[in-house]
């Protein structure tokens, strides 16, 4: 495990006993079919503590993601479930402390929440950033929202702007988004995510749209202002080889559900579901050169093609047995170790 993930689970463990974000049982689905694209999602963030989902495109990361943010797509809408927000700062066990459910908020209570304690950094920049507005007016704009003067918030967006790495603020502050490249866009949007000290920074593949050296200093910057603010950090990747590098613990999504979870340690060396056995065959190494690169077979189904009373990772499963097709998987729990197979067992035991 890396020294940054080492630092957050120790954090978690030594300090705070509260989750800072608590998703129990959280149901998607789009409204017009109720066909559930998310299904009884359970994920625990605690303070200064990096995490991260992952899976392959079609999942639900994302839109489990916009659920947390409300700002899911207008076709879409909560079923089932609660969304736990900590209120104490400091998120120790005490008399004061409580968690509140932001599903039961009103619509201004909930944006008090959602881009001032809880932020986000979408994937796409281009398709994120307003073309019709500055950069510098985008930046601000969540802090003067939630009440900062415009003057300040002029100030802090400068500053928080040259914290990301940007350079020439003056300029950028003044630009379009048309106007800059892709790794300054990207800084844009994170600078717009943390310019109110979040407690919580959802990161939506922060650096697929960029390249390999410019996807390496993104994700440091991400990194150091989180360590610098201290905010949690969500990260959801596709990509497991970042996962190792910075995160204490990690959730895999696989159609709509979570099928493994646990400690980044415990799942890189003993995954326990077919499903992230094969993102990891996946990773390419020096080991793998000239050969050719694993891919898991078949797709992810799309909510309408999911079956009841059968695992979803059926059809592309090499260990499949004749009942995977006429049960839903059962819920195992080695320690701290979770995965949703009818046929997982420890193999360190």
């Amino acid at each position: 495990m890396s020294e940054i993930s080492k630092m957050n689970a120790t954090e978690k463990m030594e300090g705070a006993t509260l989750p800072l974000l608590e998703v129990k049982n959280l149901c998607v689905e789009f409204a017009e079919k109720k066909i559930r694209a998310i299904e009884d999602v359970c994920i625990k963030i605690f303070p200064g503590e990096f995490i991260a989902l992952v899976g392959e495109s079609g999942c639900g990361k994302t839109l489990t993601a916009s659920a947390i943010m409300n700002v899911l797509p207008q076709n879409a809408r909560i079923s089932k479930g609660e969304i736990l927000f900590s209120q104490n700062e400091q998120n120790s066990k005490s008399e004061n402390s409580f968690a509140k459910n932001i599903l039961e908020l009103d619509e201004k209570s909930r944006r008090e929440i959602s881009g001032k304690n809880i932020s986000m950094i979408f994937q796409d920049p281009s398709a994120a950033l307003d073309p019709l507005c500055t950069c510098g007016r985008q930046i601000e704009e969540s802090a003067i929202v939630h009440g900062m003067p415009k003057k300040a918030a002029c100030d802090q967006a400068k500053k928080i702007m040259a914290k990301t790495g940007l350079c020439d603020i003056e300029r950028i502050y003044k630009s379009f988004p048309h106007e800059l490249s892709g790794g300054q866009k990207q800084r844009v949007l994170i600078a717009a995510a943390l310019i109110n000290s979040p407690r919580l920074l959802i990161a939506d593949e922060p650096t697929s749209a960029l390249d390999a050296t410019l996807q390496k200093e993104i994700l440091q910057t991400i990194l150091n202002l989180n360590k610098e603010l201290k905010t949690s950090l969500l990260l959801i990747t596709h990509d497991f080889s970042i996962v190792k590098k910075i995160c204490a613990r990690v959730y895999v999504m696989y159609a709509g559900r979570i099928i493994e979870s646990g400690s980044t340690e415990e799942v890189l060396q003993n995954p326990l579901h077919p499903y992230t056995e094969a993102l990891l065959r996946a990773i390419p190494n020096s080991a793998k050169k000239g050969e050719k690169l694993f891919t898991v077979p078949g797709s992810v189904p799309s909510p309408a093609e999911r079956k009841k009373n059968q695992c979803n990772f059926f059809s592309r499963c090499p260990n499949a047995k004749a009942e995977c097709a006429k049960q839903n998987p059962k819920p195992n729990f080695f320690g701290e170790h979770f995965v949703e197979c009818n046929f997982a067992y420890d193999k360190n035991h």
